[in-house]
Parts: structure tokens; sequence; C-alpha cells
């Protein structure tokens, strides 16, 4: 199964690779990862956030144009 190289590291980072895909804040993640800031989760997983750009857009439709 290829498992030999598994660490818990890789568990880790898999598990909080899910986070964001469910909601998850960025600051609940760093806290449930146990890094030392929001800011160090940033660095690491930011790339997890790409449909950001489309709920700023969506939001932004709906103050200025009323939806």
């Amino acid at each position: 199964m290829g498992l030999d190289d598994l660490r818990l590291y890789s568990l880790r980072h898999f598990y909080a690779s899910r986070l964001p895909a469910s909601g998850v804040s960025v600051k609940a993640m760093s806290v449930v990862i146990d890094h030392k800031s929001p800011e160090i989760t940033l660095q690491i997983y930011t790339h997890l956030w790409p449909g950001d750009l489309d709920a700023i857009r969506a939001a932004s439709a709906e103050f200025f144009l009323g939806g």
C-alpha cells in the first residue's frame, strides 16, 4: 500500500489541507494544528483558499448592486 513512508507529520498536513474547504478560518486552523500564529499557517496553506476572490466579487456585487 505504500504506507512505509507515512509519518505523523504527513497525516497532520493532510488533515490541515482539508480544513479550508470546510470553511475553517485561518485563526481556528492555526490553533488546531498548533502553529504559533495564523501568519505561519497562511505562509504554508495560502494556496488552499483560491475561491476567496470569487467570494469577494459576489459580496461586492451584493453590496453595490443589491444582488
